[in-house]
């Protein structure tokens, strides 16, 4: 359970520094969107997250250490995306 909690903080202030800052200060886009026919969908990447979660919930191959760090790495990344006000505004592209 320890390891859960050193691989959050790790994961939420990994993506605070490269993503969460440059985002606000620098007006960086940094953004995965799924265009179908005219329609465009951002894809956050806690949907990414949740399903990388779910697929190594589904298949633990490794030591408890690791799988422990691995799911709190993922579990900070997934905290990161919640500082963003349109965390679940999926039809939200900045396409011109």
């Amino acid at each position: 359970m320890n390891n859960i909690f050193i691989g959050f903080l790790s994961g939420f202030f990994v993506f605070f520094i490269l993503h969460y800052i440059p985002s606000k200060q620098h007006n960086v886009k940094m953004e995965l969107d799924l265009l179908i026919k005219k329609n465009c969908y951002h894809i956050h990447h806690w949907i990414t997250v949740v399903l990388i979660l779910i697929m190594v919930y589904i298949c633990r191959f490794c030591s408890n250490t690791v799988y422990e760090l691995i799911i709190g790495l993922l579990l900070g990344i997934l905290a990161e995306d919640f500082l963003f006000r349109n965390i679940f505004n999926l039809y939200n592209c900045n396409r011109r």
